[in-house]
C-alpha cells in the first residue's frame, strides 16, 4: 500500500530545504551584493523571500495533507508541534492557506512593478516611502481573506464529519473525531427514501470556492495583462533607456516566460484543480495532499529565477594560492602541495561518512560490523584515499594557469605579482571580443572540476554544515558571474576548525553527558539504565550455556545475528526458537522458565527473518532456512518471535493471498512439530529511548507520563493481520489504564532500550505470561 504520508512529508522536506537555502543565498545576495538600479524591487524580492520562508516552515511543521473525496475534500494535518491542542491547529492550516494567499498576491504585485518600470516610470514613486505600505496591506488583505475564508466556510461540521470518517480510517488509519481539519463537502444527501436520491448544495462551501476563486483570479489576471504587454512592448519602450538599465530590463524579459510558466503550474493549476473537483462528485477517491506539498517548492524555483535577474555580471572564477614558500620550495612543487591540501579535505569527508555507516551498522545491522574488522578495514582506508586522490588530481588538472583574468586583482588586493604565485585558477566563462559585443565561452575545464567535486560532496551523502557549506558556496559562485570580489581564504582556513569540533561533539556526547557528577540517588538511576544497554541479553548471566554456529550460505551469515543450540536440559520436551532478533531478546527468559524440563534447545534469529511471512527476499531467504532447519530438529514446540514489519498491517482485504502464504508456511511447520507459538504485535516504541528517558531524568524534577504510550495510538499501530495459530501477547503486561508504561515510576528504569527492544527490567515484567505459556506446555504436552 502506498504510503501517502511518507511521499507528502518527503515533497514538503524537500521544499522545506530548497527554499530555505535558496531564499537565504537570495537574501544575502540582495542585501550585499544587488546593484543600485534595481530600486524598490529589491524590498520586494526581501519581502517575496520572508513570506516564502514561513510558508514553507509553516508546512514543515504542519505536513498538512488535502485528500479528495468524491464531492468533497479534507484539509488535515496529523503532526502535533509542541503538543498543540486541534484549535489551534486548524487555526495554523488557515494561516497556511493564507501565506498561500499572500504568495500569489506578492508574484502579482512584483509584476506590477515591472509593467510600470518600462511602461509608466513616474508611478514608481507607489513604490517608495510610505507607499510600499500600501502593497504590503494589499498582500495582508489577501492573505487574511484567503485564511478566514476557508477556516469559516470550510469548517468542520457532522455532516462532513461523518462524510469522510471512513475514508480517513481506510486510506490514512485516523479517526477522524482526533483529527484537527477543515472539511469541504459540497453536496448533502438528504435522501429519504431509498428509491431517490436528493442532494442540498452546500452554499457555505459554495462560497468559500468563489473566495478563492476570486483571488486566484485577480493574483493570475494582472500577471497576465502585465506580462502580456511587456512581452509585446518591450522592445520598443527601452530602446530610449540608459545602456545599463536596457540590460537591467533585457534580464527581467528572459524571465518572464519562466515566472508565468511556473507559478502555473506549481501554484496556480494544482489549487484549481483541488477546488473544482469536488463539484463533479466523482466515485474517485485521491491523496491530493502530494500537490499541496509541493506548493512549499515553488520559493524555491523563484529564487532560482530571480538569482538569474539579478546575479548577472562579469567574475567567474577564483584563485587558489598560498604566499608562504616552505623550505624554498618551487611554485610547481607548491601547486602540487595545493592539490594535495584538497585531497586530504576530500579524505576527510569521505572518512565522515564512514564513520555513519559504523553507527547505521551499530543500531541496525550488528553483523555487517564484520566489515570493519581485520583486512576489511583496509577497504575503507581505500575508499577514503580514493576521493582523496580523485579530487586532488581533479583540481590539479582542470584549473589551469588563467593568469591574465585574476592579474590585475592580485595586484590589487594582495600586493602580488601573479607570476610569482604558485596557484591554480578557476575560470567558469572566457570573454571573446569583436568589434559591436562581447560572448562568452563555457570552460568545460572548469566546469568538470565542479561536477567531479559535487560527485564526490554527493556521495558521502551527510551534509555536513562545517565541512560541505563552505565549499560548495565556493565551488558554484563564480557560476553567477558576479561583479564582486570575496577573499573567501578565511573561508577555508575555517575548515582546519572541523576535526576539532567533531572531536569536541564526540567528548561531550561520550563523557560529559554520562560522566557529569550527580546526586547519589539520580547517579544510581542513571547507571541501572545505562547497565541495560546495548541490549538485554549482552548482560544475560545464563547466556553461557548456549554455543553459536555459522551458517554455511554466506547471504545468511551476514544476516545471521545468533543461531545455535543451548545446554541440554532434563525433560522430554524438544524446543526451538525461529525469528529475527526478538529470538536474542526472549530466548533465556522463556528458557529460565522451564527450569530445564526440557531436552533440546534450538534457535536461530536472522535479520529480516521472522519464520511465516514473506515481505523480502531475505525473509524469503529465512523461511527457506528455517524451514529445513525445522525438518531436521523436529521440535515438540516451535516459537515464532519477531517484530512484525509494516505489510503484517495491512487489511486482510488488501492482499489475501499474504494471508494464504503465512497460513501455508505455519502448516508446514505443523507436520513437524506439535505446538507453535507466535509472538504478537508490541508499541513501536520511540527510537534511543534511554537517551530521550534520561534526559528527562536529568532535567526534570518528575518524569512525566507523556513518555508512556497512548494506549490507543499503540494498539492503532498494533494491528496485524493474524495467522490461524497461537498467538501470545506481551503487551498486557505494559498496560495501565489508557496507556502502555515504558518505564518504571518508582525505580526510573526504562522498559526499551535504545533499539525498540525490551530491557531486562520490562522483560521480568512479561515473566507471569511466559510462566504461564510453560505450564500450558507441560500439561499439554
Amino acid at each position: 500500500m502506498v504510503d501517502w504520508f511518507m511521499i507528502d512529508q518527503t515533497i514538503a522536506q524537500i521544499g522545506f530545504y530548497l527554499t530555505t537555502t535558496s531564499q537565504f543565498t537570495l537574501i544575502t545576495l540582495t542585501l550585499f551584493f544587488l546593484r543600485k538600479n534595481f530600486g524598490a524591487y529589491k524590498y520586494l524580492i526581501l519581502l517575496f523571500s520572508g513570506v516564502g520562508l514561513a510558508f514553507a516552515s509553516l508546512e514543515f511543521m504542519l505536513y498538512p495533507i488535502l485528500h479528495y473525496h468524491k464531492a468533497g475534500y479534507i484539509f488535515f494535518t496529523t503532526n502535533r508541534p509542541l503538543k498543540a491542542s486541534n484549535e489551534l491547529l486548524v487555526v495554523l492550516l488557515a494561516v497556511f492557506t493564507g501565506l498561500y494567499s499572500t504568495t500569489i498576491s506578492l508574484l502579482a504585485v512584483q509584476y506590477v512593478y515591472r509593467y510600470f518600470a518600462v511602461f509608466d516610470k513616474p508611478r514608481l514613486k507607489y513604490f517608495n516611502r510610505w507607499y510600499f505600505i500600501m502593497w504590503i496591506l494589499y498582500d495582508t488583505w489577501f492573505g487574511f481573506e484567503g485564511g478566514v475564508g476557508i477556516y469559516k466556510f470550510n469548517e468542520a461540521d457532522d455532516y462532513s464529519r461523518e462524510y469522510m470518517r471512513r475514508e480517513m480510517r481506510d486510506v490514512y488509519g485516523h479517526d477522524i473525531t482526533d483529527v484537527p481539519c477543515m472539511i469541504h463537502v459540497v453536496y448533502e444527501d438528504i435522501s429519504t427514501n431509498g428509491s431517490t436520491i436528493d442532494y442540498l448544495i452546500r452554499w457555505r462551501c459554495v462560497i468559500c470556492t468563489i473566495n478563492n476563486a476570486f483571488i486566484m483570479m485577480v493574483q493570475y489576471g494582472i500577471m497576465i495583462y502585465c506580462g502580456y504587454r511587456l512581452y509585446n512592448d518591450m522592445e520598443e519602450k527601452i530602446s530610449m533607456l540608459s545602456a545599463t538599465m536596457k540590460k537591467f530590463h533585457r534580464q527581467i524579459f528572459k524571465t518572464l516566460f519562466l515566472q508565468i510558466t511556473t507559478p502555473t503550474i506549481v501554484l496556480f493549476s494544482p489549487i484549481a484543480f483541488i477546488m473544482t473537483l469536488p463539484y463533479f462528485d466523482l466515485e474517485i477517491s485521491v491523496p491530493t495532499g502530494v500537490f499541496l506539498s509541493g506548493l512549499a517548492l515553488y520559493p524555491a524555483l523563484d529564487a532560482f529565477i530571480l538569482m538569474y535577474v539579478v546575479l548577472h555580471s562579469h567574475n567567474a572564477g577564483y584563485i587558489f594560492f598560498p604566499t608562504n614558500h616552505l623550505l624554498n620550495a618551487s611554485n610547481e612543487l607548491l601547486v602540487v602541495l595545493l592539490a594535495v591540501y584538497t585531497g586530504i579535505y576530500s579524505t576527510t569527508i569521505a572518512l565522515l561518512a564512514v564513520q555513519f555507516i559504523y553507527r547505521y551498522f551499530a543500531v541496525f545491522d550488528k553483523p555487517r560490523f564484520m566489515y570493519f574488522n581485520r583486512w576489511y578495514f583496509i577497504m575503507w582506508l581505500l575508499y577514503g584515499t580514493w576521493f582523496g586522490f580523485e579530487w586532488g588530481i581533479g583540481f590539479y588538472k582542470f584549473n589551469d594557469y588563467s593568469r591574465e583574468y585574476m592579474r590585475q586583482e592580485l595586484r590589487d588586493i594582495y600586493g602580488h605579482d601573479i607570476t610569482d604565485v604558485p596557484c591554480m585558477i578557476h575560470l567558469v566563462y572566457e570573454e571573446i571580443r569583436n568589434a559591436t559585443t562581447s560572448d562568452y565561452l563555457i570552460r568545460w575545464s572548469c566546469v568538470m572540476c565542479t561536477i567531479n567535486m559535487t560527485f564526490i560532496m554527493m556521495v558521502q551523502s551527510q551534509l555536513q554544515l562545517i565541512s560541505f557549506s563552505p565549499i560548495a558556496f565556493i565551488m558554484t559562485l563564480p557560476y553567477f558571474d558576479l561583479e564582486t570580489s570575496v577573499q573567501t581564504g578565511f573561508i577555508l582556513s575555517g575548515l582546519t576548525l572541523y576535526p576539532a569540533i567533531d572531536a569536541f561533539i564526540l567528548i561531550v556526547r561520550n563523557h560529559i553527558f554520562w560522566n557529569k557528577t550527580y546526586s547519589a540517588d539520580l547517579q544510581e538511576k542513571i547507571d541501572a539504565n545505562k547497565a541495560q544497554l546495548p541490549f538485554s541479553w549482552m548482560h544475560d548471566l545464563s547466556d553461557h550455556e548456549c554455543s553459536e554456529k555459522r551458517l554455511e550460505d554466506p547471504e545468511l551469515q551476514i544476516n545471521n545475528l545468533g543461531c545455535g543450540t543451548c545446554m541440554r536440559g532434563n525433560g522430554s520436551i524438544s524446543m526451538m526458537m525461529l525469528g529475527n532478533s526478538y529470538v536474542l531478546s526472549l530466548k533465556n527468559y522463556i528458557r529460565d522458565q522451564f527450569q530445564y524440563n526440557y531436552s533440546n534447545f534450538h534457535f536461530c534469529s536472522i535479520g529480516g527473518g521472522n519464520g511465516f511471512y514473506v515481505y523480502s527476499s531475505a525473509s524469503q531467504r529465512a523461511i527457506n532456512f528455517y524451514q529445513k532447519e525445522v525438518e531436521l530438529h523436529n521440535p515438540d514446540v516451535l516459537f515464532l518471535l519477531s517484530r512484525h514489519s509494516p505489510p503484517m498491517k495491512d487489511p486482510i482485504e488488501h492482499n489475501k493471498r499474504d494471508i494464504e502464504k503465512m497460513n501455508e508456511n505455519l502448516k508446514y511447520y505443523e507436520k513437524f512439530v506439535k505446538k507453535i507459538y507466535i509472538l504478537g504485535a508490541h508499541p513501536l516504541y520511540q527510537h534511543s529511548f534511554v537517551d530521550f528517558f534520561l534526559q528527562n531524568l536529568i532535567n526534570r524534577p518528575e518524569i512525566p507520563e507523556t513518555l508512556h504510550m497512548n494506549r490507543w495510538a499503540a494498539e492503532n499501530e498494533m494491528k496485524i493481520r493474524s495467522p490461524d495459530s497461537q498467538v501470545f501477547e506481551l503487551t498486557s503486561a505494559f498496560l495501565y489504564g489508557d496507556k502502555y508504561l515504558t518505564f518504571d515510576e518508582e525505580e526510573s528504569i526504562s522498559y526499551v532500550d535504545n533499539t525498540g527492544h525490551l530491557t531486562s527490567a520490562g522483560l521480568k515484567l512479561c515473566n507471569p505470561i511466559l510462566r504461564n505459556i510453560t505450564q500450558e506446555l507441560m500439561r499439554t504436552i
